[in-house]
């Protein structure tokens, strides 16, 4: 943002001996109006004239900067749609300078230093709302597309590894998110819905599900996609660099989830029946009763820390990306 407001002031200054109606000096004149406008909370009015200005000069090498001032205009209203729509046409105007300018340009560095800004906001905005706040896989399915477009764009960027591992992260979050009910909080206690449908599973005489560590397949559980991406981010992890931060909680996280994909079900078949060495059936596994989640006897241990000993993935599991202005 301040090498955005030096090259403005710079620009300002070399247009300030143009000619009197000089187009060029007229756009800056509009354009400081539009920044002014901002400034004092009118997004709505700023825009308008951001607009205009595109329309009139869409090549411009200034689209760039009418282009993020827009996307700022839109944090004030919240939508995630708009927010998103502004960031992409943010991308487009940076591609297009970046096409027919030197790339050590000030307005392309700045232009390129906002995109990245802009999509790193975006991806930790909707990371901690999907965590926090919605705790909803549309959240999560939002973040993920700002972590990847901004792979995309800055593969090798200082950056990437970051990235790279907060995309991991939230993939890994929406595995959670893919099969939680429709309507559920963040947290859900003892897990009642999962061993309906375990019972209703064994009624039909349908086997346990699973995750195939390596294709997908007709019926698997929702959450099986998002295990396999998030294992796959975590080994991109590891490529980027054998020896980064976050190398022993990508390697703890990406076995650990090849792991559970391949043993996906197995505990099910284990309390389904019992077997001798030689894998057969001589017991029937006896089933636990589902239990209230008002009742005593149910919330009760999920309130003790011993009860449910928490592997975090060597502690990856606490950082989430840092929260950034665009």
């Amino acid at each position: 943002m301040l090498a955005a407001i030096a090259a403005i002031a710079l620009a300002l200054v070399a247009h300030a001996a143009a000619p009197a109606g000089d187009p060029a000096d007229a756009r800056m004149r509009e354009e400081a109006a539009a920044f002014e406008r901002a400034r004092a909370g009118d997004h709505a009015g700023s825009t308008e004239r951001l607009e205009v200005l595109l329309a009139a000069a869409p090549a411009s090498e200034r689209a760039c900067l009418w282009r993020e001032r827009i996307f700022l205009n839109t944090i004030d209203g919240g939508d995630d749609a708009a927010m998103w729509a502004a960031a992409e046409a943010l991308v487009d105007s940076w591609l297009a300078i970046r096409e027919r300018a030197d790339l050590r340009a000030p307005l392309v560095r700045v232009c390129r230093d906002d995109v990245a800004s802009t999509l790193r906001y975006l991806a930790a905005r909707w990371h901690y709302e999907a965590i926090l706040r919605t705790c909803e896989v549309e959240s999560i399915e939002r973040a993920v597309i700002a972590y990847r477009r901004y792979l995309e764009l800055f593969p090798g960027g200082p950056g990437a590894y970051e990235v790279s591992f907060y995309l991991a992260h939230a993939l890994y979050r929406g595995i959670y998110l893919s099969t939680k009910p429709p309507g559920q909080g963040c947290v859900i206690t003892c897990g009642n819905a999962a061993w309906r449908a375990e019972e209703a599973r064994r009624a039909r005489g349908e086997p346990p599900p699973s995750c195939d560590p390596k294709t997908a397949r007709d019926g698997e559980l929702a959450m099986c996609p998002w295990m396999r991406a998030a294992r796959d981010a975590f080994r991109e992890v590891l490529e980027r660099d054998p020896a980064g931060r976050h190398t022993e909680d990508a390697a703890y996280a990406q076995l650990a989830l090849t792991l559970q994909m391949a043993a996906y079900g197995e505990r099910e078949r284990i309390y389904e029946c019992r077997t001798n060495k030689n894998g057969e059936c001589v017991v029937r596994g006896t089933w636990r009763s589902p239990c209230s989640d008002r009742s005593g006897s149910c919330v009760a241990p999920t309130l003790d820390p011993e009860r449910w000993p928490s592997v975090s993935f060597g502690g990856y599991g606490s950082r989430w990306p840092p929260w950034r202005t665009p």
